[in-house]
């Protein structure tokens, strides 16, 4: 297992989610990481961007 450094959130970062999605988020390249962010970026942050 992977010794992870934990970074400060507003969540408790031992949930079961918040370590299952820390899990997939350090098998996965940057890349992917990468397009993840903008595709989420301009699916949710864009159009109100946009609609301002």
């Amino acid at each position: 297992m992977t010794r992870v450094k934990h970074r400060k959130m507003l969540s408790n970062w031992q949930a079961a989610p918040i370590i299952g999605l820390m899990h997939v988020i350090e098998t996965q390249s940057k890349e992917t990481l990468v397009n993840w962010a903008v595709g989420y970026a301009e699916a949710n942050f864009l159009p109100i961007y946009a609609k301002h």
